[in-house]
């Protein structure tokens, strides 16, 4: 093997449910960087450019995880998601790099039912009347749901409030809300005031409470 010089970089961060993180990362100097040049620091919307730009890169070879995208330029540290309104799971079709913080790695053809750790149906009406709300020119009614993405089961559960916003394809659907065709309909769900509860420790509390 042949040894080369590295940079080994370190930032403690705080993710989306408040826990301290660490980021590490090793960097190959080439000859000419040995002069005792230290990197720029890096910024999180530099951050989360380039998790998006490896995104799509991973999506392009082949991948089978679902794609990133900022979704929206104003806040590109947003937490979101975008679904098909009209699939059985509600199915995710690209999110923000912030979410797969509390998704993990996500793959094609998962669906926002698949996290539903409690009653789906509430869900389901929360977001056939935000659509209505949408199809009215009125702004949606933002409502908290609890979640257990499939990676964190049956350990972590996620809690966020959850907004709908930027309805496409609306000729797809009648005024009821009630869809034409086949025909795809993304929306976007954004999380917000996200908090993760330990499953486990709170079993046992009940557990003792019943005793």
């Amino acid at each position: 093997g042949i040894r080369v010089a590295v940079q080994i970089l370190h930032t403690p961060a705080e993710d989306l449910c408040g826990e301290i993180c660490h980021l590490v990362g090793i960097r190959e100097e080439s000859d000419s960087e040995r002069l005792l040049r230290q990197p720029p620091a890096a910024t999180v919307d530099q951050f989360i450019s380039d998790v998006v730009k490896g995104g799509q890169t991973q999506s392009e070879s082949g991948s089978d995880l679902l794609p990133l995208s900022l979704l929206s330029s104003e806040s590109p540290s947003e937490c979101g998601v975008c679904i098909d309104v009209l699939s059985n799971n509600l199915t995710f079709l690209e999110c923000t790099p912030s979410f797969t913080s509390i998704g993990g790695p996500i793959r094609q053809g998962d669906g926002l039912l698949d996290w539903v750790s409690a009653d789906e149906g509430a869900l389901v009406i929360w977001l056939q009347q935000a659509v209505n709300q949408m199809l009215g020119g009125h702004a949606t009614t933002p409502q908290r749901f609890r979640f257990v993405p499939p990676h964190q089961q049956p350990v972590i559960e996620i809690v966020a409030d959850c907004e709908l916003r930027d309805l496409e394809n609306q000729d797809s659907l009648d005024e009821s809300g009630s869809p034409n065709s086949n025909t795809e309909v993304r929306v976007r769900v954004i999380f917000s005031n996200i908090s993760g509860l330990n499953r486990r420790s709170r079993r046992r509390r009940q557990s003792s409470k019943r005793a």
